[in-house]
């Protein structure tokens, strides 16, 4: 008899030693309080560690577009869509989670209808970086006209924004606690030949932003060894932040799920660790390790 589902991502393989493919690593929080699994050790049970087991002897179905691409992130289903919601879906030459579509409806088991989203940039260098041809994935946008039918596996995340009462529009803009890649050396006076060499690192975002004031973002870096556990990189034991005006938004390339997870000594992962969705990782991070 079925009890719930757990929230859980899979492993390729990897991402730390001893984790091989096949691997799932499950939510503590939906853990049951009785779980009976006698091969676990016993410094595995308590609800404060991060339960990882071993995958079952069957073929799971890949999930994503590609046959080779084995994705974490979940398995979306109709019920997971609404009309009127905005997704952040993969694109782009590297795959990865820049365009907004507006939900319309789900029409087939596997296939939602969107219509994309289409930014407006305000600022000089908004224009002329939209002119390039370059993504844009934060600051005001408008329902455009190009409408499709995509497969849910093509999906990342529901996007947090605000709408106007008047007009088709929405505002797009890193929101605290969010997890963002951003490009390493940016300005705004990128062409395409520098859009094709960027690299990434990594930001969380610590303060909403605000038109009057600056945002707050910390860089992360991966935890060594775990190609999808990242932490808040420290020097002398403080924490490096920075601001980020609404001029400097451009730099921000994509979202990336992620979610906070508790410390893991066994893997030297610390407390407060970020576990990042590996399909929504830029293709060329910056200095990754600590």
């Amino acid at each position: 008899m079925f009890s719930h589902k757990v929230p859980a991502f899979r492993f390729m393989g990897g991402e730390m030693d001893g984790i091989v493919d096949g691997t799932f690593e499950l939510d503590p929080m939906a853990l049951p309080d009785d779980l009976v699994n006698p091969e676990c050790p016993n410094d595995m049970n308590s609800s404060n560690w991060l339960a990882i087991l071993p995958h079952a002897n069957f073929s799971a179905p890949l999930i994503g577009p590609y046959p080779e691409n084995q994705s974490l992130k979940p398995s979306w289903s109709e019920q997971d869509f609404t009309r009127g919601q905005i997704w952040a879906v993969y694109s782009g030459t590297d795959f990865t989670p820049r365009q907004y579509a507006r939900i319309n409806d789900v029409v087939l088991v596997n296939q939602v209808c969107v219509t994309f989203l289409e930014p407006q940039p305000v600022l000089d260098h908004e224009i002329q970086w939209h002119r390039e041809n370059l993504p844009i994935v934060s600051g005001i946008f408008k329902v455009g006209r190009t409408t499709l039918n995509l497969e849910m596996s093509w999906f990342s995340h529901s996007v947090k924004c605000q709408r106007s009462m008047t007009k088709p529009f929405y505002k797009i803009y890193p929101m605290k606690g969010e997890i963002w890649a951003m490009y390493k050396n940016w300005n705004n006076k990128w062409k395409q030949s520098d859009y094709k060499s960027y690299q990434c690192w990594i930001v969380e975002i610590l303060s909403d932003f605000t038109e009057e004031k600056c945002m707050r973002i910390v860089r992360l870096v991966e935890v060594k060894g775990c190609m999808t556990f990242f932490q808040r990189q420290r020097y002398d034991d403080f924490e490096l932040t920075r601001t980020v005006s609404q001029a400097d938004m451009l730099a921000f390339s994509h979202r990336i799920p992620a979610f906070r997870v508790p410390g893991v000594r066994k893997y030297s992962i610390p407390e407060a660790s970020w576990h990042l969705e590996p399909d929504a990782l830029p293709p060329k991070l910056s200095n990754m390790c600590s």
